[in-house]
């Protein structure tokens, strides 16, 4: 490999790595506003009866939360290009990579599957409560059925969002249509044994 390429492979390692770091310190950022601010707005709506506050409770847990999933995805997406793109060419395949590591166990991912079942179970809690909450404010000011209806509504987007989150929050950099073509691929070279 030239040395500018080998310089400019270089340079996009360390870029990306750097954006993955930044990405990091921005879930967490996001984590500490959404695990504060949004019981703390909820509550305050609910004490100064605040309706229209309360009502937007479970709209902005789903806005957090699909925040948080661009952010995640956005790691795991420079991490995927780390790992098929740079690592091999950098080390020349003589070594294995710390993407590629990641990658060879489930084991190793342990910490981005905690975060998720972390994201999974507040996302749930937070628009759980938010939901309670709003209809209880929506059925007090307007009637059960006003309330009903809105947390009919609610639920809805619940279904929804967490389908979106569950499916799409990117804990690896393998693709699922990847994980698929090496299972098949598995077991494909698995020999059968003949049928008794």
């Amino acid at each position: 490999m030239e040395a500018e390429t080998h310089d400019f492979l270089l340079e996009q390692y360390k870029a990306l790595r750097e954006e993955i770091l930044g990405v990091m310190e921005r879930v967490v950022r996001i984590q500490l506003v959404g695990i504060t601010g949004i019981p703390l707005v909820i509550a305050a709506g609910e004490k100064y009866d605040l309706g229209p506050v309360v009502m937007a409770g479970p709209v902005v847990t789903i806005i957090f939360s699909l925040i948080l999933l661009y952010e995640q995805n956005g790691a795991m997406r420079a991490g995927r290009y780390i790992r098929c793109h740079l690592e091999p060419r950098l080390s020349g395949k003589a070594y294995v990579c710390w993407e590629e590591w990641l990658e060879l166990d489930p084991e190793n991912r342990k910490p981005e599957r905690f975060f998720a079942w972390a994201a999974y179970i507040a996302f749930s809690l937070y628009y759980g409560g938010g939901t309670y909450l709003a209809y209880r404010s929506l059925s007090a000011q307007y009637g059960a059925r006003v309330g009903e209806i809105f947390l009919l509504i609610y639920l809805c987007l619940f279904v929804v969002a967490l389908y979106l989150v569950i499916r799409n929050l990117a804990v690896g950099t393998e693709w699922r249509s990847e994980k698929r073509q090496k299972g098949r691929k598995a077991a494909a070279s698995t020999p059968r044994s003949p049928a008794p």
